[in-house]
Protein backbone atom coordinates (compact mmCIF):
# COMPACT_ATOMS: atom_id res chain seq x y z
CA UNK A 1 0.00 0.00 0.00
CA UNK A 2 1.01 3.38 -1.38
CA UNK A 3 1.12 6.02 1.35
CA UNK A 4 -1.61 8.13 -0.91
CA UNK A 5 -3.76 5.41 -1.05
CA UNK A 6 -6.98 5.35 0.76
CA UNK A 7 -9.20 2.45 1.84
CA UNK A 8 -13.02 2.59 2.34
CA UNK A 9 -15.33 2.71 4.51
CA UNK A 10 -18.95 0.92 3.53
CA UNK A 11 -21.68 3.40 4.72
CA UNK A 12 -25.20 2.06 5.18
CA UNK A 13 -27.00 3.81 2.08
CA UNK A 14 -30.84 4.13 2.06
CA UNK A 15 -31.56 1.90 -0.56
CA UNK A 16 -30.00 -0.88 -1.94
CA UNK A 17 -29.36 -0.03 -5.90
CA UNK A 18 -28.13 -2.18 -8.09
CA UNK A 19 -25.50 -2.57 -10.98
CA UNK A 20 -26.53 -1.34 -14.11
CA UNK A 21 -26.18 -4.77 -16.13
CA UNK A 22 -28.64 -5.97 -13.20
CA UNK A 23 -31.22 -3.25 -14.15
CA UNK A 24 -30.60 -3.81 -17.86
CA UNK A 25 -31.33 -7.48 -17.47
CA UNK A 26 -34.67 -6.66 -15.55
CA UNK A 27 -35.54 -4.05 -18.36
CA UNK A 28 -35.52 -6.42 -21.30
CA UNK A 29 -37.58 -9.04 -19.10
CA UNK A 30 -40.26 -6.51 -18.63
CA UNK A 31 -39.96 -5.60 -21.84
CA UNK A 32 -40.49 -9.29 -23.23
CA UNK A 33 -43.50 -9.20 -20.94
CA UNK A 34 -44.86 -6.10 -21.92
CA UNK A 35 -44.65 -7.26 -25.74
CA UNK A 36 -46.31 -10.95 -24.74
CA UNK A 37 -48.94 -9.71 -23.10
CA UNK A 38 -49.96 -6.81 -25.92
CA UNK A 39 -49.57 -9.82 -28.38
CA UNK A 40 -52.75 -11.68 -26.70
CA UNK A 41 -54.69 -8.23 -26.36
CA UNK A 42 -54.06 -7.94 -29.76
CA UNK A 43 -54.99 -11.26 -30.86
CA UNK A 44 -58.56 -10.89 -28.85
CA UNK A 45 -59.47 -7.49 -30.48
CA UNK A 46 -57.86 -8.56 -33.91
CA UNK A 47 -61.42 -7.95 -35.67
CA UNK A 48 -61.44 -4.56 -34.19
CA UNK A 49 -58.62 -3.87 -36.11
CA UNK A 50 -57.50 -2.77 -39.46
CA UNK A 51 -54.42 -4.48 -40.04
CA UNK A 52 -53.12 -6.36 -37.10
CA UNK A 53 -50.48 -8.88 -38.16
CA UNK A 54 -48.23 -5.44 -39.01
CA UNK A 55 -48.82 -4.99 -35.30
CA UNK A 56 -48.51 -8.48 -33.93
CA UNK A 57 -45.14 -8.90 -36.15
CA UNK A 58 -43.49 -5.83 -34.34
CA UNK A 59 -44.63 -6.50 -31.07
CA UNK A 60 -43.57 -10.11 -31.49
CA UNK A 61 -39.86 -8.67 -32.51
CA UNK A 62 -39.82 -6.53 -29.76
CA UNK A 63 -40.69 -9.68 -27.36
CA UNK A 64 -38.49 -11.80 -29.26
CA UNK A 65 -35.41 -9.47 -29.01
CA UNK A 66 -35.68 -8.60 -25.35
CA UNK A 67 -36.27 -12.13 -24.38
CA UNK A 68 -32.63 -12.52 -25.88
CA UNK A 69 -31.29 -9.30 -24.36
CA UNK A 70 -32.50 -10.66 -21.21
CA UNK A 71 -31.21 -13.99 -21.67
CA UNK A 72 -27.88 -12.36 -22.57
CA UNK A 73 -27.85 -10.30 -20.07
CA UNK A 74 -29.12 -12.28 -17.01
CA UNK A 75 -25.52 -14.27 -17.08
CA UNK A 76 -23.25 -11.36 -17.00
CA UNK A 77 -25.78 -9.86 -14.44
CA UNK A 78 -25.48 -12.20 -12.00
CA UNK A 79 -21.80 -11.71 -11.53
CA UNK A 80 -22.41 -8.25 -10.75
CA UNK A 81 -22.93 -7.42 -7.09
CA UNK A 82 -23.92 -3.45 -6.23
CA UNK A 83 -21.17 -1.84 -7.52
CA UNK A 84 -19.22 0.30 -4.42
CA UNK A 85 -16.57 2.93 -4.79
CA UNK A 86 -14.04 4.79 -2.82
CA UNK A 87 -14.82 8.64 -1.96
CA UNK A 88 -12.41 10.20 -0.60
CA UNK A 89 -12.53 13.16 1.34
CA UNK A 90 -9.56 15.80 2.71
CA UNK A 91 -9.08 18.97 4.98
CA UNK A 92 -5.88 20.72 5.66
CA UNK A 93 -5.17 23.17 8.76
CA UNK A 94 -2.48 25.19 9.82
CA UNK A 95 -1.42 24.77 13.62
CA UNK A 96 0.44 27.26 15.51
CA UNK A 97 2.42 24.54 17.02
CA UNK A 98 5.50 22.25 15.68
CA UNK A 99 5.07 19.17 13.71
CA UNK A 100 6.42 17.39 17.26
CA UNK A 101 3.74 17.94 19.03
CA UNK A 102 0.66 17.35 16.45
CA UNK A 103 2.49 14.29 15.89
CA UNK A 104 2.22 13.59 19.79
CA UNK A 105 -1.45 14.46 20.11
CA UNK A 106 -2.95 12.50 17.12
CA UNK A 107 -0.33 9.48 16.44
CA UNK A 108 -0.72 7.70 20.06
CA UNK A 109 -4.79 5.79 20.40
CA UNK A 110 -4.13 7.03 24.17
CA UNK A 111 -5.21 10.34 23.52
CA UNK A 112 -7.76 10.27 20.90
CA UNK A 113 -10.47 11.11 22.92
CA UNK A 114 -9.29 14.30 22.98
CA UNK A 115 -9.81 14.24 19.23
CA UNK A 116 -13.09 12.33 18.92
CA UNK A 117 -14.98 12.76 21.83
CA UNK A 118 -17.28 9.72 20.99
CA UNK A 119 -14.05 7.97 22.18
CA UNK A 120 -13.71 6.64 25.69
CA UNK A 121 -10.67 4.88 25.92
CA UNK A 122 -7.98 4.19 23.23
CA UNK A 123 -4.35 1.89 23.78
CA UNK A 124 -2.55 0.00 21.96
CA UNK A 125 -2.95 -4.05 21.77
CA UNK A 126 -0.21 -5.27 24.00
CA UNK A 127 1.97 -7.40 22.11
CA UNK A 128 1.89 -6.05 18.97
CA UNK A 129 4.91 -4.05 17.52
CA UNK A 130 4.98 0.15 18.07
CA UNK A 131 4.98 1.52 14.28
CA UNK A 132 3.91 -0.55 10.87
CA UNK A 133 2.13 -3.61 12.49
CA UNK A 134 0.78 -1.84 15.83
CA UNK A 135 -3.03 -2.57 16.68
CA UNK A 136 -4.75 -0.18 18.56
CA UNK A 137 -7.94 -0.56 20.57
CA UNK A 138 -10.58 1.80 20.58
CA UNK A 139 -13.63 1.74 22.52
CA UNK A 140 -16.57 4.16 21.70
CA UNK A 141 -20.00 5.16 23.26
CA UNK A 142 -22.90 5.29 20.81
CA UNK A 143 -25.52 7.34 20.76
CA UNK A 144 -28.11 5.01 22.48
CA UNK A 145 -25.55 4.92 24.97
CA UNK A 146 -24.04 1.49 24.20
CA UNK A 147 -20.46 0.97 23.83
CA UNK A 148 -18.92 -0.91 20.82
CA UNK A 149 -15.47 -1.69 20.28
CA UNK A 150 -13.03 -1.29 17.42
CA UNK A 151 -9.37 -2.20 16.23
CA UNK A 152 -7.07 -0.22 13.12
CA UNK A 153 -3.59 -1.57 12.42
CA UNK A 154 -1.16 1.10 11.32
CA UNK A 155 -0.35 -0.25 7.66
CA UNK A 156 2.64 2.48 6.94
CA UNK A 157 4.02 5.46 8.64
CA UNK A 158 7.42 7.87 8.43
CA UNK A 159 7.16 9.13 12.17
CA UNK A 160 6.68 12.66 12.36
CA UNK A 161 5.63 12.70 8.65
CA UNK A 162 3.11 10.48 7.86
CA UNK A 163 0.85 7.66 9.32
CA UNK A 164 -1.67 5.20 7.56
CA UNK A 165 -4.24 2.84 9.07
CA UNK A 166 -6.99 0.97 8.37
CA UNK A 167 -9.55 -0.97 10.14
CA UNK A 168 -9.24 -4.68 11.67
CA UNK A 169 -12.91 -4.87 13.11
CA UNK A 170 -15.87 -4.17 10.80
CA UNK A 171 -16.62 -1.80 8.85
CA UNK A 172 -13.42 -1.39 7.37
CA UNK A 173 -11.89 2.12 6.98
CA UNK A 174 -9.08 4.41 5.72
CA UNK A 175 -7.31 6.87 6.90
CA UNK A 176 -4.29 8.96 6.66
CA UNK A 177 -2.27 12.20 8.37
CA UNK A 178 0.62 14.10 6.89
CA UNK A 179 2.64 16.46 8.38
CA UNK A 180 4.97 19.58 6.85
CA UNK A 181 7.02 22.13 8.90
CA UNK A 182 5.33 25.00 7.48
CA UNK A 183 5.86 29.10 8.26
CA UNK A 184 3.99 29.90 12.01
CA UNK A 185 3.74 26.14 12.44
CA UNK A 186 2.75 23.02 10.95
CA UNK A 187 0.54 21.76 8.18
CA UNK A 188 -1.89 18.74 9.45
CA UNK A 189 -3.65 17.05 6.23
CA UNK A 190 -6.55 15.00 6.78
CA UNK A 191 -7.81 11.96 4.94
CA UNK A 192 -10.59 9.94 4.97
CA UNK A 193 -12.29 6.99 2.09
CA UNK A 194 -15.76 6.20 2.68
CA UNK A 195 -16.99 3.19 0.22
CA UNK A 196 -20.69 3.26 -1.02
CA UNK A 197 -22.81 2.53 -3.49
CA UNK A 198 -21.97 4.37 -6.52
CA UNK A 199 -26.17 4.72 -7.54
CA UNK A 200 -28.21 5.87 -4.80
CA UNK A 201 -30.43 8.00 -3.58
CA UNK A 202 -28.15 9.45 -0.50
CA UNK A 203 -29.71 12.58 1.80
CA UNK A 204 -26.35 13.56 2.06
CA UNK A 205 -23.67 12.02 -1.03
CA UNK A 206 -20.82 9.94 0.73
CA UNK A 207 -18.71 12.61 -0.83
CA UNK A 208 -19.92 15.14 1.27
CA UNK A 209 -19.62 12.69 4.22
CA UNK A 210 -15.92 11.97 3.36
CA UNK A 211 -15.28 16.17 2.84
CA UNK A 212 -17.04 16.94 6.41
CA UNK A 213 -15.65 13.87 8.03
CA UNK A 214 -12.24 15.23 7.50
CA UNK A 215 -12.75 19.27 8.23
CA UNK A 216 -14.79 17.95 11.65
CA UNK A 217 -11.03 16.02 12.48
CA UNK A 218 -8.63 18.72 11.54
CA UNK A 219 -10.32 21.75 13.20
CA UNK A 220 -10.92 19.49 16.11
CA UNK A 221 -6.46 18.85 16.50
CA UNK A 222 -6.35 22.57 15.42
CA UNK A 223 -9.03 23.70 18.86
CA UNK A 224 -7.25 20.94 21.24
CA UNK A 225 -3.57 21.38 20.37
CA UNK A 226 -3.89 25.55 20.36
CA UNK A 227 -6.18 25.61 23.30
CA UNK A 228 -3.07 24.28 25.31
CA UNK A 229 -0.10 26.54 26.28
CA UNK A 230 3.30 25.18 24.46
CA UNK A 231 5.38 23.12 26.46
CA UNK A 232 8.03 24.99 28.30
CA UNK A 233 4.78 27.43 29.46
CA UNK A 234 3.52 24.13 31.00
CA UNK A 235 6.72 23.36 32.90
Amino acid sequence: MNPGDVVGDPLTPGATVPHPVRVLASTCRIVSAAAVAGIVVVAVIAGDLDDPVVLLRWLAAVAAVAAIGAALLGRSARRHPPAMRTWAGEATVTIARPSVEVWGLIRPAEFASMVEPETVQGFRNPGTPVGVGEQQVFIARCPDGSTTCSVVEVVGETPGVWAEIRSVTSPPIGQRWRLATVPGGTQLTYSIGLSALRWAPYGTHPRKQAEAAARAHVEQVKRVIESQPPPLQRQ
